[in-house]
């Protein structure tokens, strides 16, 4: 209900993906993918980190943003990769 309120455009965006399409939004469990910028991780094809909350911050993340343990995380993709993404992240 909060991205409704807050980001309508995302949640226009979600709500009007095919099935074989997904978001997810997690919290950040891995240290592999803590405190490097998101252009050396390894992630998963198909699919993107969109949105970082971290503390009462929003950041839309970049090549050079670096994520931290406990940052949640808003992904989108292909319903495979998105899966795959989320459980590399746990």
């Amino acid at each position: 209900m909060e991205e409704l309120q807050y980001y309508p455009s995302v949640s226009s965006l979600m709500t009007n993906l095919e099935n074989e399409h997904d978001s997810i939004e997690l919290r950040l469990g891995c240290p592999d993918y803590a405190d490097r910028p998101l252009r050396e991780l390894d992630l998963q094809e198909g699919a993107m980190i969109v949105l970082v909350r971290r503390g009462g911050d929003v950041i839309y993340p970049r090549g050079h943003t670096k994520l931290q343990i406990g940052d949640r995380l808003t992904l989108m993709g292909s319903l495979e990769a998105v899966r795959e993404l989320a459980r590399r992240c746990n």
